[in-house]
């Protein structure tokens, strides 16, 4: 019986002190927090070799070519650009980079005639260049995998010349006097330009990044010159170097993202 009673009073005194712990709690305050995701940071110094595509408007020449009757092709698909760009991350503001770039390229069109009993031919090349700078923010959303977008300002030329010449000719024939069948004839402008871009990149080792990215040039402020000297009128406004690019990049330097 004393055994009933020592085991119904210890039930009792726990039962109390519960109550009583359980009281004290709604004098404690819980707050839930929210786990912070941090996104992996990026920094790169690095230099390479790009390949891009310009996909060109050649309407305006083309029409030229037809109209002025030149005996070629006409202009179709992209110009092909070769050159490189180098870029470092920037210290004190964190997934920005800063860049310097530069590339250029050419397309022909060519045909040939005679004339004189020779044969001539004649070729009309599309040049363009680009140099400029880059500022682009990254975003790490894979190890070793970054997405960077910016912008790049620069100054660029384009150009079209005509080259014409017999099949043969002798030393001799290099001389400044006017030939009808061998010369050279040249339209060119220089500009300025923004571009847009965004580039998807992933780090092969931390040594090695392999890119491909887009962009879109947007020009302004040609002033267009033939043969380097006499001022050119009367070109129109869709003769410009505005064009869509893409392009392929490989970059050897110090990744760490």
């Amino acid at each position: 019986m004393k055994n009933i009673f020592a085991l119904i009073l210890l039930l009792f005194s726990a039962n109390l002190l519960f109550a009583l712990q359980d009281d004290r709690l709604d004098d404690f305050s819980f707050e839930s927090s929210e786990l912070k995701h941090e996104s992996t940071p990026y920094f790169a110094i690095a230099g390479g070799a790009t390949f891009t595509f310009q996909f060109a408007n050649f309407d305006e020449v083309n029409s030229l070519l037809t109209t002025k009757n030149f005996g070629t092709d006409e202009f179709s698909g992209q110009v092909n650009l070769w050159g490189g760009e180098g870029f470092t991350g920037l210290v004190y503001i964190p997934n920005m980079r800063a860049g310097f770039f530069s590339y250029g390229g050419s397309k022909t069109v060519s045909g040939e005639f005679e004339a004189n009993a020779a044969l001539i031919n004649r070729e009309v090349e599309y040049r363009v260049g680009i140099t400029g700078i880059s500022l682009e923010y990254a975003l790490v959303p894979l190890k070793s995998f970054a997405v960077v977008g910016g912008v790049s300002l620069g100054r660029g030329d384009l150009s079209v010349s005509t080259f014409e010449t017999p099949s043969e000719s002798g030393w001799n024939d290099y001389n400044p006097e006017v030939d009808p069948y061998n010369f050279t004839n040249t339209i060119s402008t220089n500009y300025w330009l923004v571009k847009p871009n965004i580039h998807l990149e992933y780090a092969l080792t931390n040594f090695l990044m392999f890119r491909v990215g887009a962009s879109y040039n947007l020009t302004f402020g040609t002033d267009w010159k033939q043969n380097n000297n006499s001022t050119l009128n009367g070109v129109p406004d869709a003769m410009n170097a505005n064009a869509l690019q893409i392009q392929a990049g490989i970059f050897v330097g110090l990744f760490n993202y």
